[in-house]
């Protein structure tokens, strides 16, 4: 599997705790839940099978500029200014075409929109994470990200 690290090239660090890579797709017939899975088990993350949401761009666009420019346990403080944060999204999205990509999240729904809380299935042993994943027929990128409180 020849995976790009976007976290560490692009210095994700520096502001959140979690990762970002791009994968290869092993086959562009392979179930894409299926293959997702793998992932999650190739990067010690807890496979979700039915659980993951699927979303559709625009939702996955909202969903990773609130969670690159928020804290996901304190969710109104600011981790980077908007400008990065639209900085990174961009980065990501732009790599997709909105008519061949499909999106998926482990949250129910979003955070940072939803006014009746939120609920999602973990993929880390930490006290918060979010995952965020969009696939096309040759490449899956996965980010997630993990806070505590």
């Amino acid at each position: 599997m020849k995976k790009q690290d976007l976290y560490k090239e692009l210095r994700m660090d520096e502001f959140f705790w979690g990762g970002s890579f791009i994968v290869d797709r092993d086959k562009v017939d392979s179930e894409l839940i299926k293959e997702i899975d793998r992932i999650c088990v190739f990067e010690n993350k807890t496979p979700l099978a039915e659980k993951w949401k699927k979303l559709n761009l625009k939702e996955c666009s909202d969903l990773l500029l609130n969670a690159f420019n928020f804290d996901l346990a304190y969710q109104g403080y600011a981790i980077m200014t908007t400008d990065k944060a639209e900085y990174y999204k961009k980065l990501i999205v732009s790599k997709f075409d909105e008519s061949d990509t499909k999106c998926f999240t482990n949250w129910c729904q979003n955070p940072w929109k939803s006014k009746n809380g939120a609920s999602w299935n973990s993929v880390t042993e930490n006290t918060f994470d979010m995952a965020i994943v969009l696939a096309d027929k040759t490449k899956i990128a996965f980010t997630y990200f993990i806070s505590e409180d």
